[in-house]
Formats: structure tokens, C-alpha cells, sequence
């Protein structure tokens, strides 16, 4: 391989932390940077399913999601220059297309088909989240581990503050789908989409 360098394959997701970043993507492409995006270099994590989200946890762990259920848990070794990674059960074949994780070590992630997981035990197990919902989800995001948004079609936006238990739709005022959504401090949620679209709320 000589160019584009260090791969070719589209990247779907990339996250930092500090210097250290995941940059994900189709065929189980994982490529990652030591030195804030300088230089980058292949890991590889064992799947060539298509990789559709990752988020840093921390500078040394990250959340994996792709497609055919698949949910990783990566941790870099710095001291062995290693990566450790398990595949952790999702107990579904629907493909995810996002995964997120707060401080407090409760992790969610959201595909098709409506498709919500929750773990409450840094995503050794998950709990199917009753969401209602048929349609394919693109994004979630949460900051407390009560409380997950997600969006997805046609400006469909959907939250729940109790663990999952119950769910509300709240979709924006637009045809245009929705591919991303970032819970902020003082209650600010932004989402964007097709056709350059960006959303904000102040007041949930």
C-alpha cells in the first residue's frame, strides 16, 4: 500500500482524547495516533465488519461500534505499545451504528430497527432499552447515565430521563434525516443532518 497513507478504506467515526485518537471505518479499518493526528498507524482489531462509531473513554480505552451487532472494548497498553480487545454481547445482528460513554462508566449505543442498549457494568452486558421505535437510529449521545437522545430519520429525535424505561419523541420541524446529536451543559442539545441542517434546543 503507498497511498493515501496508512489505508484508503472511508472512515466513518474518529475521537480524541488529549493527543491520543480512533479513527474508524469500513472493513474493520482502526487506525490510531499517539501525537494529536501527525501520524497514524493500523491496528487491527480482528473484524472486517463495517465500523460505524467509536468514542475514547478515556486516552487509553474505547467503545467500538459496526455493523452485525458488533460492540468492542479497546484498551491501549502504553507501557507494551498493545492493544487489548473483547467483543462484548450485544445479543442482536442489527447493525450499530453508534455507541457513547460518560464518567461514570455507563455506555449506550443505538442502531437500526430502533435498536437501544444500555449497560450499566462498562458494556460486559447489555440491557435491550424499550424504545418504541422502528426506525433506523444514526446517533446518541448521553452525559448522565439516566439520561440517552438519539436521533434518526426524517428529524426524529428521541430522549429518555429514566434509564430507558420510557421514551419521548420529539421530533425537530424537518423532512431532512439526522446523522449526529451532542448533549451539552445548561441543557443545550445540538443535532445536524442532510443539507447542511443544524438544530439547537436550550430548554429540552
Amino acid at each position: 500500500w503507498r497511498n493515501p497513507l496508512p489505508q484508503g478504506n472511508p472512515l466513518h467515526s474518529i475521537s480524541f482524547l488529549r493527543d491520543y485518537g480512533i479513527a474508524v471505518g469500513e472493513k474493520g479499518t482502526v487506525i490510531h495516533t499517539q501525537d494529536g493526528g501527525a501520524n497514524w498507524r493500523i491496528i487491527d482489531l480482528g473484524t472486517v465488519e463495517d465500523l460505524n462509531d467509536v468514542v475514547m473513554h478515556d486516552d487509553l480505552m474505547a467503545f467500538i461500534a459496526g455493523n452485525n451487532g458488533l460492540l468492542l472494548w479497546v484498551m491501549y497498553h502504553a507501557d507494551e505499545d498493545s492493544f487489548e480487545v473483547k467483543k462484548l454481547t450485544s445479543n442482536t445482528v442489527e447493525n450499530m451504528n453508534a455507541i457513547t460513554s460518560d464518567i461514570n462508566g455507563c455506555p449506550w449505543a443505538a442502531g437500526d430497527g430502533g435498536l437501544v442498549l444500555r449497560s450499566s457494568d462498562f458494556g460486559q452486558s447489555w440491557t435491550r432499552q424499550n424504545a418504541l421505535y422502528n426506525f433506523d437510529l444514526n446517533d446518541l449521545h448521553n452525559i448522565e447515565c439516566t439520561e440517552a437522545w438519539a436521533v434518526g430519520p426524517d428529524g426524529t429525535v428521541i430522549y429518555t430521563y429514566d434509564l430507558g424505561v420510557s421514551w419521548t419523541y420529539r421530533p425537530v420541524v424537518t423532512t431532512w434525516d439526522l446523522y449526529s446529536i451532542h448533549v451539552g451543559t445548561f441543557e443545550n442539545i445540538r443535532v445536524c443532518g442532510q443539507q447542511g441542517t443544524i438544530w439547537r434546543t436550550a430548554d429540552k
